[in-house]
C-alpha cells in the first residue's frame, strides 16, 4: 500500500493500492492548489508484511518532479519533449 503522509504532523493524507494513483493523486493537488500544497507531503511503501515497511519513496518537491515524470512516461512523452 502507497500512503501520502504530511511530514510535519505524521497525518496520513491517504493510501492508495499503487504508485500510479498516488502519483495521480499528487498531480492533482498540484493542479487544484500548487506545488506548495506539496511541500511537506512524502510518498511512502507500507508493506504489511514489514520487509519495506516505512520506506520514503520522495517528499516534497522531488515528490512532484517523480509524480510528473511517472506521468509524461506514461503519455508516452520523453523529457526532451
Amino acid at each position: 500500500m502507497y500512503e501520502l503522509m504530511e511530514r510535519t504532523t505524521g497525518s496520513l493524507v491517504g493510501t492508495y493500492p499503487s504508485e500510479e494513483l498516488a502519483l495521480r493523486a499528487v498531480l492533482e493537488t498540484v493542479n487544484l492548489s500548487g506545488e506548495e500544497a506539496i511541500a511537506s507531503i512524502a510518498l511512502g511503501l507500507d508493506d504489511p508484511s514489514g520487509v519495506t515497511d516505512g520506506k520514503l519513496i520522495a517528499e516534497g518537491a522531488a515528490l512532484v518532479r517523480l509524480a510528473r515524470a511517472r506521468h509524461d512516461v506514461a503519455r508516452g512523452l520523453t523529457p526532451a519533449e
